[in-house]
């Protein structure tokens, strides 16, 4: 069964891969492992893979000071 974070989590992903030159080689293997498991495997996030989803698309997110 597909729960509603998937949506959320897809929208950070397809925000971040569409970023991908803003991000560090580790950000972009986590970023495409994730699309994986949601594309291929279908299988939700746990909490620590959405707080650190979370993170990383603040931080792109996050207007330059």
């Amino acid at each position: 069964m597909i729960m509603e974070v998937i949506p959320k989590a897809r929208e950070m992903l397809a925000y971040m891969l569409n970023h991908e030159d803003q991000l560090s080689e580790w950000e972009q293997n986590f970023v495409s492992n994730m699309t994986y498991w949601l594309k291929v495997r279908k299988k939700e996030p746990d909490q620590v893979q959405l707080m650190l989803l979370s993170v990383i698309y603040n931080r792109l997110k996050k207007p330059d000071r």
